[in-house]
């Protein structure tokens, strides 16, 4: 779609309400009389309580192959609109619209403002197993997974009154933990989390908290795929400056997987049942294997040492150094570790920061500033200028530089703006 097309869909979709039309469409159709309707129904009910299914508007596409293409129809709305999003697909052999939903469940995808940007639509035969169990709206201008948040619209409110947010892998956790209270939970549409959906959370609030999935532990692993998602995404939180924490669920009977939409079937589950731990602490004692060989304990305590180099609270280091030397060595090696990657990282940061002064005809080295010319490289000067502090004054206002030259003899320099 052309630039101007999609803005056109964007003002239709977000400001016209088209998002809100098509929300009240399926929402209305898992109420109507019919075997398929009704299975629908019980099936959210059961899932995710009645007054959570009306409250969330959770709906019903119909496994039939035109009835959103009818209602759009019957009802003037902009087709074209319909394709971008992804709800109506267009077979490419005979050039007919059909629906892209069928004989799924339907939940409404909201921003912070409550305003429909897309669907997650869930299957409801579970013995087709080789078709997807969850499909999300098709990327657009309007629905961006990237930079979009399930559960925001529910959750933020919350989050900042808790400075908090709990974070799990799915749509399906979130609307079954908010169902039961747990309101500031929130999840990815497909996929991890990013630096700009975390960007977008602490905005909201301060600090996160990851619910893992408990997944069954295959045969040599210390964890399973969900405990790997916590620690990857735990990361990111911290290198985007949140702090961050992890309440554990474990695994079912028999090392069975547990969700915690599953696990949670209760608000007092959340704090009497699970424990609230350090993400630093609880990824020091998944990763590091007082077995394993040399290289690979020094590539945790590398890891771990990166994750505590984020935090900038030396209050807060000081409280970690003492589980720290559980694991392995005493605190000042910690200490040091943590401190040699901190400075080896703002180090970098400060030469990708530097003016590359070359591209304007000249450079700095030995303590000299050098020209370029035809006839090769000229010398300016015996000496370099770091500028220091801005002296704003009415009448005579004045920049400090201090002065260094090729001896290293260095003097603070006190100039006019004129001079």
């Amino acid at each position: 779609m052309a630039k101007t097309g999609a803005m056109k869909l964007m003002i239709s979709f977000v400001e016209r309400g088209q998002g809100n039309d098509l929300a009240k469409f399926y929402a209305e159709l898992i109420h109507k009389e019919g075997k398929d309707h009704a299975m629908a129904w019980n099936y959210a009910v059961k899932r995710f309580g009645q007054e959570y299914v009306e409250e969330c508007g959770v709906g019903h596409a119909p496994d039939t192959w035109h009835t959103l293409y009818y209602w759009a129809m019957d009802n003037n709305e902009n087709i074209e609109n319909l394709v971008e999003l992804g709800l109506l697909k267009r077979n490419p052999e005979k050039g007919n619209l059909y629906d892209f939903y069928r004989g799924r469940l339907v939940v409404p995808i909201r921003d912070k403002m409550r305003r429909v940007i897309g669907f997650t639509a869930r299957r409801l035969d579970d013995t087709m197993e080789d078709v997807a169990k969850y499909l999300n709206s098709s990327q657009s201008i309007i629905y961006d997974k990237s930079s979009s948040i399930f559960g925001i619209d529910s959750a933020y409110r919350e989050a900042a009154k808790q400075e908090m947010f709990y974070l799990v892998e799915g749509a399906p956790d979130v609307m079954k933990m908010q169902s039961v209270g747990i309101n500031n939970v929130v999840a990815p549409l497909g996929g991890h989390w990013n630096e700009k959906q975390f960007q977008m959370l602490k905005k909201v609030a301060p600090a996160v908290c990851f619910i893992n999935d408990a997944d069954a532990i295959p045969n040599g692993k210390r964890y399973g795929a969900g405990i790997e998602f916590v620690l990857n995404n735990g990361r990111t939180a911290i290198m985007e400056g949140l702090a961050v924490t992890v309440r554990e669920i474990p695994n079912g009977e028999g090392n069975t997987k547990q969700d915690p939409g599953d696990f949670f079937t209760s608000k007092q589950r959340l704090r009497n049942d699970t424990k609230e731990e350090d993400f630093i602490l609880w990824s020091a004692a998944k990763l590091y294997d007082k077995e394993a060989i040399s290289i690979r304990k020094a590539e945790v305590i590398r890891h771990i040492s990166e994750l505590a180099s984020y935090i900038n609270d030396d209050m807060r280091i000081d409280m970690l150094l003492p589980e720290l030397t559980k694991i392995y060595r005493g605190k000042e090696f910690w200490k040091n570790a943590i401190n040699d990657i901190k400075w080896s990282r703002q180090n970098r940061q400060k030469k990708t920061d530097a003016i590359d002064l070359r591209k304007y005809g000249f450079f700095e080295e030995k303590g000299c500033y050098f020209g370029r010319a035809d006839k090769g490289d000229v010398q300016w000067s015996n000496f370099t200028m770091k500028p220091l502090f801005h002296i704003k004054d009415k009448d005579s206002p004045r920049r400090l530089f201090l002065i260094r030259n090729c001896m290293k003899h260095e003097e603070m320099l006190d100039l006019s703006m004129e001079e």
